[in-house]
């Protein structure tokens, strides 16, 4: 699911030239992107059912039916957060680092351009758009 979300990413893109990405940023954003939208599907699917199961609990309607799916439903959602919290650290692990963020520029690097330690602007900039949606996942 991953290659093919890379994939549909890369072909979405201009030809090399004006207004066309790296590949490594192309490859590196449909990754988070596959990665925190799988994340985000699963933490908003749950928490319907959570939802749900509550109001047969409420409504004293379906209560052993619901009991019987609560404690499976809080693992998987414990389960989502923490992979949630995993990835967070993963990209905060990535910005804290100036040379992490340069080092991703592996087009840069293969053509012999040479950046400067500040000039990382663009990966710093992706990397703290999936930051934002990953803390707004978590809560």
């Amino acid at each position: 699911q991953v290659v093919g979300a890379v994939r549909r990413r890369l072909n979405s893109q201009p030809a090399v030239g004006v207004g066309s990405h790296s590949f490594e940023f192309v490859c590196i954003e449909g990754i988070l992107r596959f990665l925190s939208s799988d994340i985000d599907n699963n933490v908003q699917a749950k928490g319907a059912h959570v939802t749900e199961l509550l109001k047969g609990l409420l409504d004293h309607s379906d209560t052993e039916t619901a009991m019987q799916h609560i404690l499976p439903l809080k693992f998987a959602l414990a389960q989502q957060r923490k992979s949630c919290q995993n990835l967070l650290e993963e990209v905060l692990e990535v910005l804290d680092s100036d040379e992490d963020l340069l080092g991703l520029y592996l087009t840069d690097k293969a053509n012999g351009i040479e950046r400067e330690e500040f000039m990382h602007q663009g990966a710093e900039i992706l990397f703290e758009t999936y930051l934002r949606q990953l803390q707004d996942t978590l809560t």
